[in-house]
């Protein structure tokens, strides 16, 4: 295989995700409530630098990526050589690390964990080649969000809570055949026809030496103009839906809940400015 992949010895054994979408967020707070709803956020508002007249209260039905992550791990009852975390988007519980009380309240045993951030959107699929390199026996991946920043994007698309977990192994399941990172020359937010069409560019060096049954792509990206659009899947459940790291998993659970894949399916994540990262699996033996 070209040098322009990661070749992966990775096999995805199992998928489970946990969404939330809570759109119930006021954002109409005056600076007299700001110690009933905004302390908690006090932190990471300072750390970014938005106004505090600004910020969003919570709704009962919002979850936290503790609670999201939780939601996820507890599914999972088998020991693991290693637990990989990984979240990107601030929590509004800023003094509650996550990735603690989901290794302190969760099924499975563990022999190492590591947690990663600033991967932005594309972690989802570029966690997998830290992960390749580390672990020798089993892994589990846990890719939460639970972002507080609005609760839409540049898009205007609803953005989504998120936590999905995917356990690892180097012999049988889903084949992780490659992994390519590309960094384009535009930024999608200030030039956004140049860095998708840039997009296209990059899905044809990848699939040169790959033909996709499918192709994934994370729902905030236009389509229109991809050249790839005919191998599209685009799903149907929550598809206005942006799940930020984990969009394109998701989407890819419930390609496979359909059952009627027979070749290889390629993921696509961006961060919409200048990363975009593609990674092949293979379905039913396909490598």
């Amino acid at each position: 295989m070209s040098d322009k992949y990661y070749p992966s010895n990775l096999y995805i054994d199992t998928l489970k995700q946990s969404t939330n979408i809570s759109t119930d967020l006021r954002h109409d707070i005056e600076m007299n409530e700001v110690d009933q709803f905004l302390k908690p956020l006090y932190l990471v508002n300072e750390y970014y630098g938005t106004s505090l007249t600004t910020m969003n209260s919570l709704s009962e039905d919002y979850c936290t990526s503790l609670e999201l992550g939780l939601n996820v791990s507890q599914e999972f009852h088998t020991d693991f050589e290693y637990i990989f975390y990984a979240q990107n988007e601030p929590d509004y519980r800023t003094l509650n690390s996550p990735l603690a009380p989901i290794l302190e309240h969760s099924n499975f045993q563990y022999t190492n964990f590591l947690g990663m951030t600033h991967l932005d959107y594309v972690s989802g699929l570029e966690g997998l080649k830290l992960i390749d390199h580390l672990f020798k026996g089993n892994a589990l991946f846990l890719i939460t969000e639970s972002p507080i920043g609005g609760n839409r994007n540049s898009f205007n698309q609803i953005i989504g809570g998120s936590s999905v977990g995917i356990t690892l192994n180097r012999s049988e399941g889903i084949k992780v055949n490659c992994i390519m990172s590309k960094v384009s020359h535009h930024n999608g937010k200030h030039d956004p026809d140049a860095f998708y069409s840039e997009i296209n560019s990059f899905y044809d060096e990848f699939s040169e030496d790959i033909d996709s049954e499918y192709v994934l792509i994370q729902s905030t990206v236009p389509t229109g103009g991809l050249s790839f659009k005919e191998k599209l899947f685009v799903r149907e459940n929550e598809r206005d839906i942006d799940f930020l790291s984990n969009d394109s998993w998701i989407t890819f659970t419930e390609l496979l809940g359909r059952g009627s894949i027979s070749g290889s399916v390629t993921l696509i994540s961006t961060d919409h400015q200048h990363r975009v990262c593609f990674c092949n699996v293979g379905i039913g033996g396909e490598s």
